[in-house]
């Protein structure tokens, strides 16, 4: 009896920890989608930032009841691995940040300069202004961070197949 009592234990550690990485991986990924549109569109210095940017921000918000499952879970399988959950984790959010900053040097000088009737060759200065002081950085910084995120994602397959193992037993 005790133990089929901790067997059940183990299924739904492997259950919420599928769950878990499974949700961090999909929302790092999908934040890291947004910034590449918004880093590598040229025509968002003619849109609303702001809608990109509340895209990654309901992400982000999701992406913190992951972060702490996640490193825990994988943490007493590899510790190593759980150090870089958390190094990417923190990425993401540096990934955002940057790609605030682009989208807003994007917009020029003042606050809503592109509501403003501007001319197109101003626009394009500032967008280009914008991609060299922070923009090819940040696309740096996506790449990478795309990199370490596929590079976790594939090291833990280990873990993800012992997990459903544990799930159907």
């Amino acid at each position: 009896m005790l133990q089929r009592f901790f067997g059940q234990i183990e299924k739904k550690r492997a259950q919420r920890f599928l769950e878990s990485v499974q949700a961090w991986y999909q929302t790092c990924s999908d934040i890291s989608r947004i910034c590449h549109d918004a880093l590598n569109n040229e025509d968002i210095i003619n849109s609303d930032i702001g809608t990109a940017l509340d895209k990654a921000d309901r992400n982000l918000f999701a992406l913190r009841t992951y972060i702490s499952d996640v490193r825990g879970l994988v943490r007493r399988q590899n510790p190593a691995l759980a150090s870089r959950v958390s190094k990417v984790s923190g990425s993401v959010f540096k990934l955002r940040n940057q790609t605030a900053h682009f989208l807003i040097r994007c917009q020029g000088p003042g606050p809503f300069q592109f509501n403003q009737p501007a001319d197109e060759q101003v626009r394009k200065v500032y967008y280009y202004r914008a991609l060299e002081d922070v923009g090819f950085t940040a696309r740096q910084m996506q790449t990478d961070l795309d990199q370490e995120i596929d590079s976790i994602w594939h090291e833990m397959q280990h873990s993800i197949a012992q997990a459903k193992q544990k799930i159907t037993r």
